[in-house]
């Protein structure tokens, strides 16, 4: 959605330089990008549409777990916790158990990170 040809084709202008990107990943399965990308490559495709990782934020809501949980099953998203840790490691980032439940608290958790990033937003221009 915001790499090419999409982010200049049928999501143009999704992504705004006034703008901190959110973005928020749920599935009751791991990430199986086409072609396959490693976390790191799926986090630099974010990045680099917002030209630093201080104007993304990830909210990656998973499977800690292979589990039958509140919402049903859900199998261990270890690729989507791979790349929220990296999210995580620089401070714009959250991993959430979906097998746990409870997504209310799991926006709250991300918002403590929206609202640092949004402080420390500094648009271009």
């Amino acid at each position: 959605a915001v790499s090419e040809p999409a982010a200049t084709a049928q999501n143009a202008g999704f992504v705004r330089d006034d703008a901190v990107l959110f973005v928020v990943a749920i599935t009751d399965e791991d990430e199986q990008p086409v072609p396959y990308q490693s976390a790191q490559e799926i986090m630099d495709k974010l990045v680099a549409a917002k030209g630093t990782v201080n104007n993304v934020v990830f909210l990656g809501i998973g499977g800690g777990s292979s589990c039958d949980g509140p919402y049903g099953s859900a199998d261990d998203a270890v690729r989507l916790r791979e790349v929220a840790t990296l999210f995580q490691a620089e401070n714009r980032g959250l991993f959430w158990d979906l097998c746990q439940g409870d997504l209310e608290m799991a926006f709250q958790a991300a918002l403590a990170v929206v609202d640092s990033a949004c402080i420390e937003f500094d648009p271009p221009g």
